[in-house]
């Protein structure tokens, strides 16, 4: 697979040399190429397993036709393509607006070197027999699951990038959350992506500002009880009984479901004046 090292070459070309701004230092120039990094890092580690394996799941081959040769052309060609969502991921992962989209196409081009990469064993292994004869049938079944479930993978991952604004899936987050660790959080809140979850008084917000009580708030019932819990049972109930292990949870989905007015601020000269006189009213100065 001589197309791996020149296509991870092509992922370091999109890391630009940074331009200084006025007063800025060479530290802070750097830290704001992370996004090119964290591109370039990841994208290094893709092309560098599917290298890996291609060295590894050729030993196995003993034989090749024509047919054999083009499917391997048109893999080698998915992964060359890889730089450029790689790119496109880097520039959009910290615009709000456009990240959705660049994370999709990610994804997508991902799908593609491993579905073609499925395509060619199962070609070589169940079709055309170029394998090596002494590999037991259950090896060649287990390699034909593993790559195609990797394949699967990358479909189900697209699917529900393209899906996760719909209503159904506000359910599925929580349902999934509760699975994950049932047994911590018995309170659940729902939020926003503009939302900063380790900030109370935004969490707060929104809890007071998107969500309707008769509409927003559900009880999952029968779920595995909080840990210690001393609201679950009186003190005299032993541990292992029952009634200490079932318990519920509340769910708070305080997420915009419509348009919502732009937020607004008080006039400057407010703000001016309140800045002025914050010492004033002894309250903690401001960071």
């Amino acid at each position: 697979m001589a197309s791996s090292p020149s296509t991870i070459t092509l992922l370091v070309l999109e890391i630009g040399v940074p331009h200084l701004g006025e007063g800025e230092s060479m530290l802070d120039a750097l830290g704001g190429l992370w996004p090119s990094l964290f591109g370039y890092v990841f994208g290094f580690w893709v092309i560098g397993i599917y290298w890996v394996n291609h060295h590894y799941v050729f030993s196995l081959y003993r034989r090749s036709n024509h047919v054999f040769g083009l499917l391997n052309v048109v893999f080698l060609m998915t992964i060359a393509f890889l730089p450029f969502p790689t790119a496109v991921l880097a520039e959009y992962v910290v615009d709000p607006a456009h990240r959705d989209g660049a994370i999709v196409f990610y994804v997508f081009a991902l799908m593609l070197p491993a579905l073609t990469w499925s395509t060619i064993w199962f070609y070589a292994s169940r079709v055309a027999h170029l394998v090596d004869d002494r590999l037991s049938d259950r090896f060649v079944t287990f390699l034909s699951w593993q790559y195609a479930g990797s394949a699967a993978a990358y479909a189900l991952i697209l699917v529900i990038s393209l899906a996760k604004h719909q209503p159904w899936q506000i359910a599925q987050v929580v349902h999934g959350a509760c699975g994950f660790a049932p047994a911590y959080g018995k309170i659940m809140i729902l939020v926003d992506d503009d939302i900063d979850v380790h900030d109370h008084a935004q969490v707060e917000w929104a809890v007071s500002f998107r969500m309707q009580p008769d509409r927003d708030v559900e009880i999952l019932r029968g779920t595995q009880a909080v840990g210690l819990d001393p609201s679950q049972a009186p003190p005299d109930v032993p541990q292992e009984d029952i009634s200490r292990s079932i318990g519920s949870k509340l769910v708070i989905k305080a997420t915009r479901k419509h348009a919502f007015p732009p937020l607004s601020l008080p006039p400057e000269e407010h703000l001016r004046r309140v800045d002025a006189e914050w010492e004033k009213y002894g309250l903690p100065a401001l960071e």
